[in-house]
């Protein structure tokens, strides 16, 4: 909806398309959202980082995608293997493949866990499938 209300902005203003203004335009009307009560401009590493600690890894990845004007490419290649990083530390892993080892669970558990992990969600989001895309 943010990425579509800039869109609807550009287009009214009859401008050659600008993607970092659109990027500006989504990072405020997501903070206008999210964090109404704050009025000083925050980057979007800020809002990322939030995501990330909430474990929100698609909101996370979905405002690091329609913020990438705002970034250099070297930051954006750290930005994302953040998200990513954690997103895979989210789920025990060592825990599952211990308990899994010792037959305390059952592949069927197993399978369960990897289809529901934090990872398997993200991958499977739109908003993953945009960050490819880019």
């Amino acid at each position: 909806i943010l990425l579509g209300l800039s869109k609807l902005t550009h287009l009214a203003s009859n401008t050659q398309e600008n993607y970092s203004i659109d990027h500006s335009r989504y990072l405020n009307d997501y903070q206008k959202i999210h964090d109404p009560e704050n009025t000083v401009p925050q980057p979007p590493s800020y809002y990322i980082n939030g995501a990330i600690q909430r474990g929100d890894f698609i909101d996370a990845i979905e405002l690091f995608t329609h913020t990438t004007e705002l970034r250099s490419p070297e930051e954006n290649n750290d930005q994302v293997f953040t998200i990513w990083s954690n997103c895979i530390r989210a789920d025990d892993w060592k825990g599952i493949a211990k308990v899994w080892a010792t037959n305390e669970i059952n592949d069927k558990t197993v399978q369960e866990n990897i289809e529901t992990s934090f990872i398997a969600t993200l991958c499977n989001s739109e908003s993953a499938r945009g960050c490819w895309n880019r």
